[in-house]
């Protein structure tokens, strides 16, 4: 069941979320402010879970047990964050958060634990970003078109592809731009 065209109140919501276990839900233009949403150890959009434009004011995404939530292919674009928690949450590839306002604390806290992958920041404000260490492996295909980008140290895994293949942006003044070194 999905509740995208309701438009039901929050209160409605919460009585029809499953808090424990959650089953997926389309929950786009939603407001699920102050929801914890949560699973046994996988959230991506191939089990059907969806929020763009969903208001995810002080929500709460963590595992059902004391695993790890891991989030992948999911289209956060639009939403909301304001105050959203991330609890043990790993963000995977294909995650889409163009044109939300997810700040860089609330990215890394998932973030951290991420290899290659692919992730649309488009349409942001991220300054001040730094997309993982020099010591990780980096990011892949990373989506920064029309973002703000003023100071912000993007770290690239080297593919042999150049920075100009792997990232779609315009220029901006103040951005590093750093590769690591893979192993033979």
């Amino acid at each position: 069941m999905t509740y995208d065209k309701l438009k039901l109140p929050t209160a409605i919501i919460a009585a029809l979320l499953p808090l424990s276990g959650a089953m997926a839900e389309n929950y786009d233009g939603q407001d699920l402010t102050g929801q914890t949403l949560n699973t046994t150890n996988s959230m991506s959009v191939g089990e059907g879970w969806s929020f763009i434009g969903t208001n995810l004011t002080n929500a709460t995404f963590a595992p059902l047990s004391g695993s790890t939530l891991t989030i992948s292919n999911i289209d956060f674009s639009n939403a909301d964050f304001t105050g959203t928690t991330f609890t043990n949450v790993s963000f995977k590839g294909g995650i889409n958060f163009s044109g939300s306002n997810i700040t860089y604390e609330q990215f890394i806290t998932g973030a951290r634990a991420l290899e290659s992958w692919n992730v649309n920041l488009s349409n942001m404000d991220l300054t001040g970003w730094t997309i993982l260490k020099r010591t990780n492996n980096g990011v892949s295909n990373l989506d920064i078109t029309d973002s703000i980008i003023n100071g912000a140290q993007l770290y690239f895994k080297n593919e042999d592809i150049s920075i100009v293949d792997k990232i779609a942006t315009t220029p901006t003044i103040g951005i590093s731009f750093f590769q690591t070194a893979t192993s033979a």
